[in-house]
């Protein structure tokens, strides 16, 4: 998204030609990027590791999460923390998070300098849509967006129990989730990998986001939830805190009852959507597509700089 905004550079972008984590793959990628020595190199993807090929002085890493630490335990999360957190962490220049949550997690984990790492957040399209008469429907469309377990649909089902809404999900379902709906009589609807576009418009069709994650990185969709004029009830922690500030429904998400009376708020003060909608829309603008664009060019040229 920012790389048209980028200018005084001639940007090449690439995938790495081995997909996936398998140790063949990491090796013969590793080798394919040992080829480029002449540049400033940006991993931004998940595959840390790259930068272990890659010039230090002339490389930017960027982290967007420290999940992948959640995901496993014992020796596995130590394996994994070492090759693509640690080692990536002492072979690259800069580093950039999207929030200051995240740069927090990576201090905890690895010494390094702190002014190593640059908070940058993730841009948002700037569609002009500013919704400014949006009202919240007897029956709301509450939008949920995500299939993982950290964004805490297990907590949000039964917390809807009995309320006259509808659940749009959109990401896969689990067995699991689906008994669970059921079993608490929830109407929902889901679809799944939907285009850019066809997201944006799940928005405009929805009365309010639901966001009760218990881990992000950033937390995009609470952006473009204020963009749409939306509603947005999301975790009272952050990044999600952060990010929303007074422009949201903060609940503590490990509490199925502090969720339920959020979303009982919305149906019974619809009013509360207009006092909340302004707030929202003013926060947007932290998040302009060209303002970031310019961080990374300030950055590209720091490091370009310093290897002439």
């Amino acid at each position: 998204m920012i790389l048209p905004e980028i200018k005084n550079f001639d940007i090449d972008h690439f995938c790495l030609p081995f997909p996936g984590g398998k140790g063949l793959f990491i090796l013969f990628n590793l080798i394919y990027l040992k080829r480029f020595t002449d540049g400033v190199f940006h991993v931004t993807g998940h595959d840390h590791y790259a930068v272990l090929a890659l010039p230090k002085k002339q490389t930017i890493l960027t982290i967007h999460d420290l999940i992948f630490l959640k995901t496993y335990k014992g020796w596995k999360r130590a394996l994994l923390r070492w090759f693509l957190l640690d080692l990536p962490v002492k072979r690259c220049m800069y580093i950039t998070t999207v929030s200051e949550k995240t740069k927090l997690e990576i201090l905890s984990c690895v010494k390094c300098d702190p002014a190593k790492i640059l908070v940058m957040p993730n841009p948002v399209m700037q569609l002009g849509v500013n919704d400014t008469t949006k009202i919240i429907s007897r029956n709301p469309v509450l939008l949920f967006i995500g299939s993982t377990s950290n964004k805490n649909l297990q907590n949000l089902i039964p917390a809807l129990h009995g309320l006259k809404i509808h659940l749009r999900i959109i990401g896969f379902l689990k067995l699991p989730e689906v008994e669970l709906l059921h079993k608490f009589g929830i109407v929902y609807s889901c679809d799944h990998e939907l285009s850019d576009y066809e997201l944006q418009l799940e928005y405009t069709k929805a009365d309010c986001l639901v966001f009760p994650s218990t881990y992000e990185g950033f937390g995009l969709p609470i952006i473009e939830a204020f963009q749409h004029g939306l509603m947005v009830i999301t975790s009272n922690i952050p990044p999600m805190s952060d990010i929303a500030q007074d422009a949201a429904i903060l609940v503590d998400p490990s509490s199925i009852i502090s969720i339920r009376n959020a979303v009982l708020k919305l149906i019974n003060d619809p009013q509360q959507a207009t006092d909340l909608r302004e707030k929202g829309f003013a926060l947007v603008g932290k998040y302009d597509v060209k303002s970031i664009a310019e961080q990374y060019q300030q950055l590209y040229d720091k490091v370009a700089t310093s290897i002439l």
